[in-house]
């Protein structure tokens, strides 16, 4: 990091120089930033839209799962929809149904909070 009178002082004596990009070069550095920009965008996009629907069907859903981007809550999402999919089931089920989409299932205290939040939420 160089200060102004550094900067200044490298100019007037010639030490400095620009920077030649390569038109190819330069063109593929400007679209990559600009498809990141574009999925970033994306991706907040969903996980509004993610926050939102809980907040709809299941809010209680966010007092068990804090991050509803994490793993277990994702599977989550998506083994058991709907709280009414929850209520009937055991620990045990809820487990399994980790099971199926995750390497290390979420822990059993995880599992009964989320079926004492579906048990709790309006039908």
């Amino acid at each position: 990091v160089k200060d102004a009178l550094v900067i200044a002082d490298m100019v007037k004596n010639g030490y400095y120089s620009d920077v030649y990009l390569h038109a190819e070069s330069y063109r593929a550095l400007r679209q990559l930033v600009t498809t990141r920009d574009y999925i970033s965008k994306q991706v907040s996009s969903v996980v509004n839209q993610m926050y939102r629907w809980t907040d709809i069907y299941f809010p209680e859903f966010q007092q068990v799962f804090k991050d509803i981007t994490s793993k277990t809550a994702l599977a989550t999402l998506a083994e058991f929809a709907h709280p009414s999919d929850l209520r009937s089931l055991s620990v045990q089920d809820v487990i399994s149904g980790w099971k199926k989409r995750l390497k290390r299932a979420g822990s059993r205290t995880a599992a009964a909070a989320l079926i004492h939040a579906a048990r709790r939420s309006e039908p």
